[in-house]
């Protein structure tokens, strides 16, 4: 019975268990059908879906990701900025996002088109900055960084990369040499740090260390001063996608020994993934000198009104009987220009002057120049390889004759992805470039002046094509313009900058990369001054040639982590460097040429040969460094970097530079992490050490040159040593502090930022003065300190924000107090100008600024009213010139030209005489009364730009500005000391004093004065309109039509109005060169002027 009731009961499942295994197969076969319906159906109702992404500015945004919101379904815009999806109709939005920009989610009705723009997220949380040796998302940067990008670039007519940053960055000011085409800008990061080292930023172009020195490149074996190259004027602004400004320690730290003076790091354009793109952009433009800015100078009547009062109330014609002149004076020596000899009244020769034609050598010696830029590149790829390559082409003729700057560059840019895991990146950057240009400058030998001095001085009787001024044999007074066509100064510069770079990842942690770049520059420097005028004048013509070769190679190993657990995020750095730099000159001057045709080109006809001076240098660095960064929770930030420097310029190489940082993101925690009103809110803070190895080369080496001295009655050449060493020299080292907030409220619509910093630089490289007892009269120490410390305030924002319109604000604010601590074993130091005849009219002093000008502190001009008269009010007269009044504390100086002198040889003052004060009450005018008369460092600095847009329209205004700065006017300065007969001068000198003019503001006609004193210094406060630009962008749909992805044209025009006091023609300038532009800038003596541009551009996307 148990058998027979197993069986059944087996039976029964087995049936269960069929009828089980039945039902599954039919839900399976239903569901399968169902699926394959649904499918089925799906496929027939899937429809391709097209559309473009833009930004706000018609630009197409190639790689902006496009997914059905949802699914991973999705497309990635092509260079155009076009894409096509396949869709079903069930899908309801799209999500879009694109690096940079607000994600946007956009609703899908059935369109058969999508016509995206995207907004830029201003909030720029997650926007990608390099920083050193790598990069990081903007939230998790400790440090002060500024980035400019490539729209802010492009907005300006750049001929130089350091033009690019003129106002756009707190904390970077620029200081202009001067007009000249292809002159350089000085750049300045949170102030000076240095006397005789390099004060330039550290310059890294796309990832490799160039370090710049405008003392390598100006003119050599010249007494005339020329105005310093850009050395990276090679570099096509055009072609740069970013520029990023490192300025505190935890930024600039992990290069070390070079990372003092702040670091600039560009990034140039590279390809995108998408199809193949052209794009070309030209512009033209015309630079000219408005009229308005003219210095207003005499004409031929007011110069001959001048040459008759310096005659008629010369102080030599003083009676000293009781009267100040004679009555009814007559002069007996002719009109300059012509007259019968004489004499003659003053009416009949003003008459004579009136007949005379005046020249305005302003008019005639500037013109309108052109600006012609050409610009042809390509770029794409796919996921393996991208590529972008650029060719163009600069030349800009200048607004003075005979000059002219040009540039050929061209920039490949290649990304290989040889697997998931290594990939290799190349950058090359060939160049050339041209510079002529006039002379500029001068110094104090009329011979040497530069032709826009030689131009302001030339006499308004003299036109155009007169060589030489009647009976003058000293070559001296030329015309300028035949100046400029007959003398040359050329500079031409082969540059060479590449780079290639290895990544391999390990894992998702691990990453390796090696680069090996190289910088080659090649450069020559032709001079030639004729024998018929000028500094070839004695010397029956000069030939100068100057020529450098400049090599660099670097080399870069990285090992990279990065990892993430919960809360803790960790990214850090391994790395070794190492860089060779050499450099070889060589000096070669002729003179006395009897074929003067070729000029420079061949020297060989130069009868005078000078000794051939060659000089070579090198050395290297090598480094390791290492940075960790740890973030938690995505709130707190804390970054750690040290690097060892090991140089060959010292004897101890080794230098050992530390930083930390920490930075809160506020705005993450929670009391804040729903606010509705800041979007950002993060306090920073840092501490490090940096230093400045940009020292001359061997400076801690004696150094022996060639010396004659006589043997045996016998002149004989040999060695000798000129410079002391001293092995106990190393770096200049700065230790720098910041404290920084950065705030953001409305998504970003209103963005802050405020930096207060501390830098404070030791062991200055300075002359230490030696006892006369050791043969030399200094050595090179490290006895110096400096210290900067300031803010900056960065406030951005968008005022207005609709569909068609929008208007945006940038604001940048700078002050910086620069102090000089220690001079060693002196309070000061007293230093010779370029342009005065040698006089000592700089100085650094314990508690001064860096760059302050020393002279005389005056007080008016002598009239009438300072000297003692009798009851009826006639002059006191004793020894023949009348007597000043009792308890003045000004007197006159005994530099003038005019010097009577009483029994004591004290300089009498007279009528017209300017008044010098005495500030130690001595009585006498003597260099122990110098004090500061101008301070060069301006109080603070800043721009605005306001860019507005309505549709495809853009309209930018950048205004720039400079509170608190003096310049020392040496225009002014060498026209008055140049001689009352054979110069012009400004019109302020037809107020010059005469018995009819006794409270006149300028000195007699006749008094020549010497000195360099406060009336040679002016305010140089400005507010520049920098730039107004105005751009169209075709829409995409019209653009097409016409056979282009892109269509762009656009006006810009540069320095268009200064707001100034400064009489001369721009208040920003400074023609020192050397040591002189660190101990006296702001120069302006005899510069090119900087010109305003006008230019209508075109750029195409095909």
């Amino acid at each position: 019975m148990n058998l027979i009731f197993s069986e059944t009961l087996n039976n029964k499942l087995l049936l269960m268990i069929k009828n089980l295994l039945r039902l599954t197969r039919n839900v399976f076969l239903l569901t399968l059908g169902f699926t394959m319906l649904t499918a089925f159906q799906s496929v027939f109702a899937q429809k391709t879906l097209k559309g473009n992404v833009k930004d706000e500015t018609g630009m197409p945004l190639a790689g902006a990701s496009i997914i059905v919101t949802g699914t991973p379904v999705g497309a990635q815009a092509d260079f155009d900025g076009d894409f096509e999806i396949l869709v079903v109709d069930s899908a309801k939005s799209f999500t879009v996002t694109f690096l940079g920009y607000k994600e946007q989610v956009i609703a899908y009705e059935g369109q058969d088109f999508l016509d995206i723009t995207m907004k830029e997220d201003r909030s720029e949380l997650d926007e990608v900055v390099l920083i050193g040796y790598g990069q990081s998302a903007s939230r998790d940067v400790t440090g002060a960084i500024s980035k400019v990008k490539e729209e802010a670039i492009q907005r300006t007519v750049n001929n130089t990369l350091e033009q690019a940053l003129n106002g756009r960055v707190a904390g970077v000011n620029t200081i202009t040499t001067d007009g000249t085409p292809g002159a350089g800008i000085r750049i300045r990061v949170r102030g000076g740090t240095s006397i005789n080292a390099n004060n330039e930023p550290l310059y890294v172009i796309d990832g490799m260390p160039i370090e710049v020195n405008y003392n390598e490149v100006q003119s050599q074996g010249l007494s005339v001063s020329a105005t310093e190259s850009s050395p990276l004027a090679n570099l096509d602004p055009s072609s740069i996608e970013s520029i990023e400004v490192l300025k505190d320690a935890s930024a600039t730290a992990i290069y070390g020994s070079r990372g003092a003076n702040g670091v600039v790091m560009i990034t140039t354009k590279s390809g995108k993934v998408g199809k193949s793109r052209i794009f070309f952009d030209t512009s033209m433009a015309t630079n000219f000198i408005p009229r308005s800015r003219f210095i207003p100078l005499m004409d031929v009547q007011e110069w001959g009104d001048f040459n008759i009062n310096n005659q008629l109330y010369n102080i030599n014609r003083f009676t000293g009987n009781g009267s100040a002149y004679e009555e009814n004076p007559t002069i007996t020596s002719n009109p300059i220009g012509g007259g019968d000899g004489g004499p003659y009244t003053p009416d009949e020769l003003r008459a004579i002057y009136a007949e005379q034609e005046s020249t305005d050598w302003q008019d005639e010696y500037y013109r309108d120049g052109i600006i012609t830029n050409y610009s042809l590149g390509a770029s794409g790829g796919d996921e393996k390889s991208l590529y972008a390559l650029r060719g163009s082409y600069l030349n800009n003729t200048g607004a003075i004759r005979n000059s002219h700057f040009k540039r050929y560059n061209f920039n490949l840019n290649l990304k290989n992805n040889i697997s998931d895991k290594f990939n290799v990146r190349t950058v090359l950057i060939p160049s050339y470039t041209d510079k002529m240009g006039p002379l500029t400058g001068g110094d104090f030998n009329q011979r040497n002046m530069g032709s826009v001095i030689r131009m302001l001085t030339r006499r308004p009787d003299r036109g155009p094509g007169v060589f030489e001024d009647p009976n003058d044999d000293s070559g001296i007074w030329v015309d300028p313009i035949t100046q400029d066509q007959r003398q040359r100064n050329q500079t031409s510069i082969f540059d060479f900058t590449g780079n290639t770079f290895l990544t391999y990842q390990f894992d998702k942690h691990f990453s390796f990369s090696t680069r090996l770049g190289t910088k080659i520059q090649n450069g020559k420097n032709k001079n030639y001054f004729p024998s018929d005028f000028g500094r070839g004048y004695q010397d029956g013509g000069v030939g100068t040639r100057f020529t450098w070769q400049n090599l660099m190679w670097n080399n870069q190993n990285l090992l990279n982590y990065k990892n993430q657990f919960g809360k803790h995020r960790i990214t850090a750095l391994l790395g070794h460097e190492q860089t060779y730099r050499r450099r070889d000159t060589e000096s070669m001057i002729a003179k006395n040429f009897d074929v003067e045709t070729l000029q420079a080109d061949q020297l060989g006809f130069g009868l005078i040969p000078d000794p051939i001076f060659t000089n070579s240098n090198e050395f290297q660095i090598i480094s390791y460094l290492s940075r960790i960064n740890y973030n938690y929770a995505g709130k707190y930030n804390l970054t750690f970097s040290y690097r060892a420097d090991g140089s060959s310029k010292f004897e101890d190489p080794w230098g050992f530079f530390p930083s930390a940082a920490f930075s809160w993101n506020i705005n993450r925690e929670k009391f804040l992490r729903n606010s509705n009103t800041i979007s950002n809110l993060k306090l920073r803070m840092s501490y490090g050490q940096t230093a400045n190895q940009g020292v001359p080369a061997y400076v801690n080496l004696s150094l022996m040159g060639n010396t004659n001295y006589v043997l045996n009655d016998t002149a004989v050449t040999g060695l000798s040593v000129f410079q002391l060493g001293n092995p106990d020299l190393t770096w200049e080292k700065t230790h720098s502090y910041d404290l920084g907030l950065d705030y953001g409220m409305f998504d970003g619509r209103i963005r802050f930022v405020a930096d207060l910093y501390y830098k404070k630089t030791f062991d200055l490289l300075l002359n230490e003065p030696l006892p006369m007892s050791t043969g030399f009269s200094n050595k090179y120490s490290n006895i110096g300190e400096v210290e900067n410390r300031g803010i900056e305030l960065i406030l951005n924002t968008v005022n207005v924000d609709s569909k068609d319109f929008t208007w945006e604000t940038e604001f940048t604010f700078s002050k910086n107090d620069n102090k000089i601590l220690d001079l060693g074993a002196v309070e000061e130091e007293l230093f010779r100008d370029q342009f005065s005849n040698g006089q000592f009219s700089g100085i650094m002093r314990v508690g001064e600024q860096l760059g302050t000008w020393y002279g005389y502190e005056t007080a008016g001009i002598f009239s009438y009213d300072d000297f003692q008269t009798d009851v009826d009010g006639n002059p006191l007269i004793e020894n023949g010139y009348p007597l000043v009044k009792e308890g003045l504390d000004v007197y006159p100086t005994s530099t003038r030209a005019a010097n009577p002198q009483d029994a004591d040889n004290k300089p009498i003052p007279f009528y017209g005489d300017v008044k010098y004060v005495d500030q130690n009450g001595d009585g006498l005018i003597t260099p122990e009364d110098r004090v500061i008369i101008a301070r060069t460092q301006p109080k603070h600095y800043g721009g605005i730009f306001n860019k507005f847009t309505y549709k495809g329209f853009e309209l930018g205004v950048f205004f720039t500005y400079k509170y608190g700065f003096d310049v020392v006017n040496g225009n002014t300065y060498r026209m008055n000391r140049l001689g009352q007969n054979n110069t012009n001068r400004p019109d302020t000198y037809n107020d010059v004093w005469t018995p009819l003019n006794p409270n006149a503001s300028m000195p007699r006609a006749d008094y020549n004065e010497q000195t360099i004193t406060d009336r040679n210094v002016e305010d140089g406060s400005y507010i520049r309109l920098q730039s107004l630009n105005i751009s169209y962008n075709l829409p995409n749909k019209y653009a097409k039509k016409i056979g282009v992805s892109s269509f762009k044209i656009y006006t810009n025009i540069d320095n268009i109005k200064v707001w100034t006091k400064y009489s001369g023609y721009d208040p920003e300038v400074s023609v020192s060169s050397g040591q002189r532009a660190v101990i006296m800038p702001n120069l302006d003596y005899g510069a090119y002027p900087r010109t305003t541009s006008i230019a209508l551009g075109l750029r195409v996307g095909l």
